[in-house]
């Protein structure tokens, strides 16, 4: 993903990371059964399941279980979630439906889903200083002259996270993206993450079809 030649702005796709988070009173996942469904269409174990005691019906645990490619399968009995991270955005969201149909052969029906999450990470790279273009476009902020006068020194923004005053960062319907310059090289490169949660799956799904669009429109218009 990138803007016109002469701009010299360069986005480069870091990873991305598709998840399901469940509201069960118990959590119904079968580890053995859903990494048997995994292995099934070409996926690999990262670990090896310990077995299931004699006292418990459902074996608990979290963290990477399955790799295909650059897909990794990761989860957590306790927090109930199931997620799947790779590089490119669109092949993740891809693959993601297909462990959401796994998920529902599992039993893990899509009507006791809390919310669906999808998270990506981006690095920035122009001709255009980040550290000059934060402090141009936060320049009149209210914050910063009150934080320059109580400090006695010219404050200034180094990172910066934008957020939908909608919802809270504790909410399931809520959205983000955070602005930060390299630590090494702050003038040249930027980080960039993105986060976006909805309780509705049609709704994350069409969210998700020009985000990228987007996010390419406001850092070509912020690098102006």
């Amino acid at each position: 993903m990138t803007s016109k030649e002469q701009d010299k702005l360069n986005i480069t796709r870091l990873r991305s990371r598709c998840s399901i988070r469940y509201n069960f009173i118990i959590f119904p996942l079968r580890l053995q059964n859903f990494l048997n469904s995994l292995i099934a269409i070409g996926y690999k174990p990262m670990t090896q399941l310990p077995p299931i005691p004699k006292s418990d019906l459902i074996l608990q645990g979290e963290g990477q279980i399955a790799q295909r490619e650059n897909f990794i399968i990761d989860f957590s009995t306790e927090k109930q979630f199931v997620g799947i991270s790779g590089i490119e955005p669109d092949l993740v969201v891809e693959e993601f439906k297909q462990i959401l149909l796994i998920l529902e052969e599992n039993k893990l029906s899509l009507d006791n889903a809390l919310f669906y999450e999808f998270q990506a990470h981006y690095s920035c790279k122009s001709n255009k200083d980040f550290l000059i273009k934060l402090k141009q476009v936060t320049s009149k902020c209210e914050l910063l002259k009150i934080a320059s006068k109580s400090f006695e020194t010219n404050m200034s923004v180094f990172s910066l996270k934008l957020f939908d005053s909608r919802n809270i960062p504790n909410s399931p319907d809520y959205f983000e993206i955070t602005l930060q310059p390299d630590i090494v090289t702050p003038s040249e490169e930027m980080n960039i993450v993105f986060i976006y949660r909805n309780c509705n799956q049609a709704t994350y799904k069409e969210f998700l079809k020009s985000y990228e669009k987007n996010l390419e429109n406001f850092l070509n218009t912020l690098c102006k």
